[in-house]
């Protein structure tokens, strides 16, 4: 399994709301964008989005949302998985794909959430958003 490290993402409170929206690019031509809400009832509503631009390569994955409080202690984990995009050469389904994913985190836990990390993963590979000190990816590496 190839492991690459693309970035850390920090949500922003806004009032009992905790939010994130972000995309990753795999390459030129594959990404996935994860729009999140955690309710402090517990419910993690999600939108993941996946898309290809290839005329060879389709784009399949999602990520792993990981809640942390304000000292860095995970506290929940959760998949949210997208569909499938085809590449733009195949006709048996769409290169853009959007898919609702609903779950749910201990209550006592989304109240002490401060923040929400996303490791991406494009066809099994597991990717967290971060630049090393040269400004480049860890995928250009």
């Amino acid at each position: 399994m190839l492991l690459i490290i693309i970035c850390i993402l920090v949500a922003f409170v806004s009032g009992q709301v905790l939010s994130i929206n972000d995309c990753s690019q795999w390459n030129d031509e594959s990404q996935i964008c994860v729009r999140a809400n955690l309710y402090r009832d517990g419910t993690l509503a999600s939108e993941v989005t996946t898309e290809s631009d290839s005329f060879l390569h389709g784009c399949r994955g999602g990520a792993v949302a990981v809640g942390s409080d304000d000292g860095g202690k995970a506290l929940w984990t959760a998949k949210l998985q997208g569909k499938a995009a085809c590449s733009l050469g195949d006709k048996t389904c769409a290169s853009f794909q959007r898919h609702e994913v609903v779950a749910h985190v201990d209550t006592e836990a989304a109240k002490h959430t401060s923040r929400i990390h996303l490791f991406y993963n494009f066809d099994g590979n597991i990717c967290e958003k971060r630049s090393n000190k040269q400004g480049k990816t860890c995928g250009e590496l």
